[in-house]
């Protein structure tokens, strides 16, 4: 992740917002991925950032974390304005 364009793609703002609102929420890997139906090494990958995901698995992260899907995509993460 040393090319600054990187910092901004849509996956590593998705691993990004994905881990923080998961962490804001106190839920544990595990308990995401039983939430999301994937595995938690498939969360682990996701939230590192090296994990392509499609538009349905990131749907169900989204509401397995009960956020809309818009902020996990967005590059002003909701939780860092609370």
């Amino acid at each position: 992740m040393n090319n600054p364009a990187e910092k901004h793609s849509a996956r590593i703002i998705f691993a990004k917002n994905v881990r923080k609102i998961r962490r804001f929420k106190e839920i544990s890997q595990e308990m995401l991925a039983f939430e999301a139906k994937v595995s938690r090494v498939y969360i682990g990958e996701i939230e590192r950032g090296v994990r392509a995901v499609s538009i349905d698995v990131m749907e169900r992260i989204a509401d397995a974390l009960d956020v809309p899907l818009a902020d996990l995509v967005s590059v002003d993460c909701p939780i860092e304005r609370k």
